[in-house]
């Protein structure tokens, strides 16, 4: 709280919460706007209700006498309002916001105690700059690295980590003088270096050297001869940068920033720099990619969809999984699908159904074509057997991936089939194959309704599917529920060591998927 307002210690949570319930309790804090007093009280209060006194703040208004002078900081706030600056990044906004609300009264009190700095506008400047602070270091570094070429003397920096804002700015500052100084002197001094190669070596008149026999170039295939992929562009709006273009060569392993406002030209960040992108749950569109150190300040981006957002993370997975040096991956793909057929023969093909997001979404255009490590795909009510239908899945597959993909596994009951298929390359690291199923029709005895399974072990990693068919009818959810528990407790796949636990409990990584039956009682609008 305020300056001047008695501290209340608690020792409890609750013991703070049951302290400000009390009548004529609350925290005090200095007005962001003048309050006027009301003269006409009236003699509404008792003596029983007198009103508590207010306790002196540094902030808080007069109520006698001329007009209410607004307290200082009040006015800046107004004028920051008041000034139009849709095209400054939001989050320095805030920065100005926050420090003109509940610091600058802080160095204003500063100011009438003697000080002759600004600790807390400095410490918001060195946070507003630290952007900045990066970019100068890498400007400079290339710089340094060019004077050097030349023998020309650099001013290099000892790097400054303090936690003190006053000697960030001025460090900062520093910078900026050094690259000044540095960019009005390199030409000169290049210059001059040239001029003495050519009085001292003769160059001027030293014939070209012919060209070398060109090398021949070894181009290293890329993993699993996989096919080569356009480079994708997304536009982005960056905090402190703006709206640029950011591209990614899965191929070559590099993402490409192209600030076209900006004086940096495009930055280039191979794959081997990001370290960790987090999905905001909140924002579908936006992400924070972590480059460099987890010490950085990660990169925030808001693509322009959340359905743009998938597909750049999507390209970037593929990318770091392509360019790993691990042997094995640490990251696959998985597709599951499921379709009540309704007795009905298929269309020829499926690629509508493989190449789908799911939830209603359409893919993006950037990575609607590219294949997943694994499919599973569930029906029910399929007419077709068993080899015909898994012949047709491959042959789709094939047609837009260009992947022979292999089957895993295939479990019918009945009309309901689940059949799994994984790359070829990944043949060799999937093993304890195990299908089963359930009947949970007409007394778990009929195989029209229940559910199959199948099961394996990636490496090390065990995978779970099932594919149900529960049962059908509004007043029948009791039933669907036990169809359910049955299904859990009585598919027997996966580790024997775990079949005391049903199977939510015996995989890595279990999907269900299915017709299951449930309905929504709503009046139609």
């Amino acid at each position: 709280t305020t300056q001047g307002v008695q501290v209340n210690c608690f020792r409890t949570l609750e013991d703070l919460v049951l302290g400000y319930q009390q009548p004529h309790k609350g925290l005090v804090i200095p007005l962001l706007y003048p309050v006027s007093h009301d003269t006409d009280t009236g003699d509404e209060s008792s003596d029983d209700e007198k009103p508590t006194p207010i306790p002196a703040s540094v902030n808080t208004a007069p109520f006698m006498g001329s007009p209410t002078i607004p307290a200082p900081h009040t006015l800046f706030l107004e004028k920051l309002k008041e000034l139009n600056t849709p095209n400054i990044a939001g989050e320095v906004i805030g920065l100005l916001n926050d420090y003109l609300f509940s610091e600058l009264p802080l160095d204003i009190e500063n100011v009438h105690q003697g000080a002759t700095t600004l600790y807390h506008l400095k410490r918001t400047l060195a946070t507003a700059c630290q952007g900045l602070n990066s970019e100068i270091d890498l400007t400079l570094s290339s710089l340094e690295t060019l004077a050097k070429v030349f023998d020309h003397p650099s001013c290099s920096l000892t790097p400054i980590k303090t936690q003190d804002p006053e000697k960030e700015i001025d460090s900062l500052l520093c910078k900026i003088s050094a690259l000044i100084s540095l960019l009005s002197s390199l030409e000169k001094k290049v210059l001059q270096a040239l001029q003495d190669a050519v009085t001292n070596h003769n160059l001027a008149v030293q014939p070209s050297p012919p060209p070398p026999e060109p090398v021949p170039t070894i181009v290293m295939p890329a993993k699993n001869n996989t096919r080569q992929l356009p480079v994708h562009s997304f536009q982005v709006k960056m905090v402190r940068y703006g709206r640029q273009t950011v591209s990614v060569d899965v191929d070559t392993g590099v993402l490409l920033f192209d600030r076209k406002a900006g004086s940096f030209g495009i930055e280039r960040v191979s794959h081997s720099r990001i370290l960790q992108i987090v999905k905001l749950q909140n924002y579908p569109a936006k992400i924070r990619m972590v480059v460099d150190s987890y010490h950085n300040t990660p990169r925030e981006m808001t693509f322009e969809s959340a359905r743009k957002c998938d597909s750049f993370c999507q390209l970037l997975l593929l990318m770091k999984s392509r360019h790993s040096q691990l042997d094995e991956p640490d990251v696959v793909s998985v597709f599951v699908g499921t379709w009540n057929m309704g007795s009905s023969p298929p269309p020829r093909i499926l690629q509508s159904w493989v190449t789908c997001c799911g939830l209603g979404h359409t893919p993006d255009e950037s990575t609607a074509l590219l294949p997943h490590d694994i499919y599973a795909l569930g029906t029910q009510e399929n007419p077709q057997g068993e080899r015909e239908w898994t012949e047709q899945i491959k042959a789709t597959l094939n047609s837009y991936t260009q992947v022979n993909f292999k089957l895993v596994a295939v479990q019918s009951l009945c009309n309901m089939r689940l059949a799994v298929f994984a790359k070829p390359e990944h043949e060799s690291r999937i093993s304890h194959v195990n299908t089963a199923s359930v009947k949970t029709g007409l007394g778990n005895t009929l195989g029209n309704k229940g559910g199959v399974g199948v099961s394996f072990f990636f490496n090390r990693t065990s995978f779970g599917f099932v594919n149900c068919h529960l049962t059908s009818g509004s007043e029948k959810v009791p039933r669907r529920n036990q169809n359910f528990v049955d299904i859990l407790r009585l598919l027997s796949m996966g580790d024997k060591q775990l079949s005391a636990f049903d199977i939510s409990l015996r995989f890595t990584h279990l999907f269900w998927c299915g017709d299951l039956n449930y309905r929504l009682d709503l009046d139609v609008q």
